[in-house]
C-alpha cells in the first residue's frame, strides 16, 4: 500500500511540476527510483 501512496504522489508532482515550471517532464526517474528502492528493500524478489 505505501508503494502506491509514494507512486501516486509522484505522479501528482510531476504532473504539477510542468504546470509550475512550464518545463516537460516524465516519470521516467519516478518509475527508476521506485525500482530500485523496492529492489533495495527486496532483492530476493519474493
Amino acid at each position: 500500500m505505501r508503494y502506491l501512496a509514494y507512486w501516486f504522489v509522484g505522479i501528482v508532482g510531476t504532473a504539477a511540476s510542468p504546470l509550475g515550471l512550464g518545463v516537460p517532464a516524465t516519470n521516467e526517474y519516478l518509475l527508476l527510483s521506485l525500482l530500485l528502492a523496492v529492489a533495495t528493500l527486496d532483492p530476493s524478489g519474493g
